[in-house]
């Protein structure tokens, strides 16, 4: 309860923060492995398009 204004009020607050900010090696770490196959998916896909392009070009 807060006194807010004069009169009490009831403030809801959480348990625990469902999520929590780690800056630690295992995070970057996995971060830069999502960067990378984000990456190698794109020129993948990139690379199959060129070939799909060429095959259709007259």
């Amino acid at each position: 309860m807060e006194n807010i204004g004069g009169k009490e009020v009831a403030v809801q607050r959480p348990l625990k923060d469902v999520y929590v900010d780690d800056d630690g090696g295992t995070s970057a770490l996995i971060s830069c492995l999502r960067i990378v196959t984000c990456f190698v998916k794109m020129m993948v896909t990139t690379f199959i398009w060129a070939l799909i392009m060429l095959v259709l070009l007259p």
